[in-house]
């Protein structure tokens, strides 16, 4: 499920690198957090409600959350694909030394 973070105008960088920290400490059903930086005072949280609503208690720059489920329809416009190279490294033990394939 994907649900809505208010916080404050200009703070939801911050709010998202307490949480990313919270998340790494103790990991909950949390997929995802996306704000677009189009998108002023909210962002978007992916996973189960009470884990969202644990997630952001007492958090500062929280100022709630939309409890409705946004579908995902709702923020594809936020979304774009990217084609990203892919760099395999290969670790050769005897001569230790790290060599790049390009695939």
């Amino acid at each position: 499920m994907i649900y809505i973070v208010r916080t404050t105008a200009g703070r939801e960088n911050a709010v998202i690198s307490t949480l990313s920290t919270k998340i790494k400490v103790n990991p909950t059903s949390i997929k995802s957090l996306l704000h677009p930086s189009e998108l002023k005072g909210y962002f978007f949280v992916e996973g189960e409600l009470n884990d969202v609503e644990e997630l952001i208690r007492n958090v500062p720059h929280v100022r709630g959350m939309i409890k409705k489920e946004l579908p995902i329809s709702e923020i594809m416009r936020f979304l774009e694909s990217k084609k990203v190279e892919i760099v395999k490294f290969l670790l050769l033990l005897n001569s230790q030394e790290l060599v790049g394939l390009n695939l």
